[in-house]
């Protein structure tokens, strides 16, 4: 973790330092006419801006366990997390450096179970806020029953849970915070000035949106958030791989009611002309 005077020293570096950034979002009004996609130039402070890994697991690299084929869990598939491992390490991993180079922030998003592998997290861990008790199901046992269809029975039992992790290829450094939720993330965002989060992971039709710390939660704390879109994979099935629809889809639904997508390429270009 960065010292007070590291980071005011890092601060005083990055003042007058300003990211170009093209982005494109959808424009839906006025409804009889929508304008549609339209692209915009960003001007992002380095200061005010970080970077975010969000849920990249080693599933399926030689450092973290092979896919489970009798279970659907992490991106679905033998095939979806294969064409998400070419992503982390074509283009991803890229974009993550490129960000460190330039000084700029950076944020690992994780589920708790693999945040508390990681002593970036401890400093950030807070007591948990007890929200009021869920009543019981309505339907007994449904729950349960559906995931069990859906994944496979016995999925919570598979071996890999205990081994998931980062991918080595996007480890966090030591001064790189692992955060939980977020909530957390915003104290922490706030103490150190930053409103501009440009996000990299898995899966857009779910983590990126839905998960703490994710793009929609940041968005309503007031964060401008933004997605490398050939950075991230949704969780795609084998009637939509071949197209990625469903990567797609979610693409245009960030664009239009969470915030701005970017290429990798134009990141890279932006933060090394800085």
């Amino acid at each position: 973790m960065l010292t007070s005077y590291q980071l005011s020293a890092l601060g005083r570096q990055q003042a007058d330092r300003v990211i170009h950034l093209p982005v494109r979002s959808y424009i839906g009004a006025p409804s009889d006419r929508m304008p549609g996609l339209t692209a915009d130039v960003l001007e992002l402070p380095l200061r005010q801006t970080a970077f975010i890994e969000l849920h990249c697991w080693n599933v399926g690299f030689p450092d973290g366990p092979a896919y489970p084929n009798e279970y659907f869990v992490d991106m679905g598939s033998p095939a979806c997390t294969t064409l998400g491992e070419q992503i982390v390490v074509e283009r991803i991993k890229p974009a993550l450096q490129a960000a460190r180079a330039a000084g700029m922030a950076v944020f690992h998003v994780q589920p708790e179970n693999i945040a508390r592998k990681h002593p970036q997290a401890r400093y950030l861990l807070e007591p948990r806020l007890s929200g009021p008790a869920m009543p019981p199901a309505a339907i007994p046992g449904y729950g349960q029953a559906r995931a069990d269809r859906v994944h496979g029975p016995g999925y919570r039992d598979w071996e890999g849970w205990e081994t998931m992790d980062i991918p080595r290829v996007v480890y966090p450094l030591s001064d790189e915070g692992v955060i939980i939720t977020g909530p957390q993330f915003d104290r922490i965002l706030r103490e150190r000035g930053i409103i501009n989060l440009i996000y990299t992971g898995f899966a857009t039709n779910m983590c990126i949106l839905d998960s703490a710390a994710a793009m929609k939660e940041m968005q309503r704390f007031g964060y401008r958030c933004i997605l490398l879109r050939d950075c991230t994979l949704a969780v795609e099935f084998p009637d939509t791989i071949d197209e990625l629809v469903n990567t797609k889809v979610a693409i245009r639904y960030i664009e239009t009611w969470v915030g701005a997508t970017a290429t990798r390429d134009d990141f890279l270009a932006a933060v090394r002309t800085a």
